[in-house]
């Protein structure tokens, strides 16, 4: 009876998610123990502890018949990290460490790679119009996940090619839709419950978007913003210790905010002021230029970057910004984002959706936006980013 209880806890626990955390099998041993008392395990303190080992193994050897059975993204973890044609590769052979819940899906019942890049073809056409069908691009780009995905993972095509074959992948309507018209809203003073009237519309309109991002972890991207602003004040505070009394750049920047202290001006000297505290230079990712500047010079060699075009370069921070933009691989790939937040946000998640590494000298400032504002991988943090998180707690 054992037995059967744990073959179908892992069946269920993996249609949710191929690699549980540790917290994910405390918590399904827990509830189950919880929902049937007679299961409860006699002597044991928590009386869930050896459902919760037996949990791991069955896991284990339910991932195995699966990997046998043909499922990819088993398939490609199995493989020995360098080995045949695997070696040199960025990502290719790895469980998902981001917290990836759809790293590798197979492709949809009924649908080879055939039909499905006939539909890829079909999307580009649609793309090319002036005005294209926004609705049948949403169903497309859902319905062509896997092949995507496949092409990314097992091929690692440069960013050229993707946005080439792929060009609705790089529009803000896919990365983040919502909050497009959320900032609209905040930019007017209109009464709360009219607000609230018009953030339940805009939920029931978003239902129908299903994001690349959000296909790819199974959460809204846009809780970055709900991390950010909830560690504002104190990350603030943190930034005025003593410790950064001499880092002019940061110091400029929160004299700066004194002149308005409102959240949505705060987010931008937290975001540029967050490399400084992780001992890290926001220069290595943030290029600023004035809007006469060539930008092909100053985007040149750069592989993960975000462009400011500001009227004043010398302001520390700016209430206007002429482009902001997302540089992967020397090419621009994504104009107007309005601001640093947001360039910030979207980045984030073409980093997830193209598979990409965090910069080597931004790593932690990365992991700091993935797992303390995002929540994503929490409990498995770095030494650095650990005492950041034991110091918001405080």
């Amino acid at each position: 009876m054992k037995s059967e209880i744990l073959d179908k806890m892992a069946e269920t626990m993996f249609s949710f998610k191929a690699y549980p955390a540790n917290e994910d099998f405390e918590k399904a041993a827990h509830s189950v123990v919880e929902k049937h008392p007679c299961l409860k395990e006699p002597g044991s303190t928590s009386g869930w502890y050896g459902w919760k080992i037996s949990l791991k193994f069955k896991m284990g050897n339910y991932r195995q018949k699966l990997r046998d059975a043909g499922c990819q993204e088993l398939k490609i973890n199995s493989d020995k990290r360098g080995s045949g044609d695997t070696r040199g590769r960025r990502n290719k052979v790895k469980k998902p460490r981001r917290s990836e819940t759809n790293f590798l899906p197979d492709l949809p019942q009924g649908r080879d790679i055939k039909k499905l890049d006939e539909e890829r073809m079909m999307l580009s056409q649609e793309m090319a119009k002036a005005k294209p069908n926004l609705d049948f691009i949403d169903s497309g780009m859902n319905a062509t996940f896997a092949l995507r995905r496949k092409e990314i993972v097992e091929e690692e095509p440069p960013v050229v090619e993707m946005k080439a074959r792929w060009s609705a992948l790089f529009t803000e309507r896919q990365v983040c839709f919502r909050l497009l018209l959320s900032k609209c809203i905040y930019s007017y003073h209109f009464k709360m419950y009219f607000i609230t009237l018009l953030h339940f519309f805009l939920f029931v309109i978003s239902l129908k978007i299903v994001k690349e991002f959000t296909r790819l972890m199974s959460v809204d991207i846009n809780y970055f913003y709900e991390g950010l602003d909830g560690n504002l004040q104190k990350l603030l505070l943190l930034y005025r210790s003593k410790r950064f009394e001499g880092n002019k750049e940061l110091m400029s920047l929160l004299e700066s905010l004194d002149n308005d202290p409102s959240n949505l001006r705060k987010r931008t000297p937290v975001l540029l002021g967050l490399p400084w505290y992780m001992k890290e230079n926001p220069f290595t990712l943030l290029k600023i230029c004035e809007p006469t500047d060539a930008e092909d010079d100053l985007i040149k060699g750069i592989v993960v970057g975000i462009l400011l075009v500001l009227e004043d370069v010398s302001e520390p921070l700016p209430s206007f910004f002429v482009d902001v933009a997302i540089v992967l691989e020397a090419n621009i790939v994504i104009r107007h984002l309005r601001d640093l937040p947001n360039a910030f946000m979207t980045l984030m998640g073409l980093m997830y959706v193209l598979n990409l590494n965090y910069p080597k000298d931004m790593k932690y400032t990365f992991e700091v936006i993935q797992r303390l504002f995002m929540g994503l991988g929490i409990d498995s943090c770095s030494a650095r980013v650990h005492s950041l998180k034991n110091a918001l707690l405080k």
